[in-house]
């Protein structure tokens, strides 16, 4: 392989990575409004508090990724009976 086309190579590589990155931001700050969306519901209540937000993020942030591949599970179903 010429210099030339290495260096094509490490281009498309490097935008990829790049692609990928700004993909991986974007999903963090979408995961951080969701968790400051749930955390407001949570806290609205008035007797939970930011500590015992944190100790149950995890599980309700799993509970909603469940939610979303159960729904995601349906969409899928309804799409190919329809197909």
């Amino acid at each position: 392989m010429s210099q030339e086309q290495q260096d094509r190579q490490r281009a498309v590589e490097l935008k990829i990575v790049e692609q990928a990155r700004a993909e991986s931001r974007k999903e963090a700050a979408a995961l951080e409004q969701m968790k400051q969306h749930m955390r407001e519901a949570f806290l609205s209540g008035g007797a939970a508090t930011v500590e015992d937000f944190e100790r149950c993020w995890p599980e309700l942030r799993n509970e909603m990724f469940r939610q979303q591949a159960h729904h995601g599970m349906l969409v899928y179903r309804a799409a190919a009976q329809e197909a």
